[in-house]
């Protein structure tokens, strides 16, 4: 992707998207679990979402 389809996610393939947009909320996310995307791979970035969004919804109820 270039640095423009990067902003906009034109050209970008879902799997390359759902990168950018994950990348973007990780700051966020690692207050509740870190999420180490770096020589991970999907399914492990994957269930660390998971564990991230899990704790999220325990912090809103």
């Amino acid at each position: 992707m270039t640095e423009s389809d990067w902003e906009t996610g034109a050209n970008a393939t879902n799997a390359e998207w759902a990168i950018v947009l994950l990348l973007e909320m990780i700051p966020f996310l690692n207050k509740y679990y870190v999420i180490d995307p770096c020589g991970r791979s999907d399914r492990e970035i994957y269930f660390q979402y998971l564990v991230a969004m899990y704790f999220v919804s325990q912090d809103k109820n």
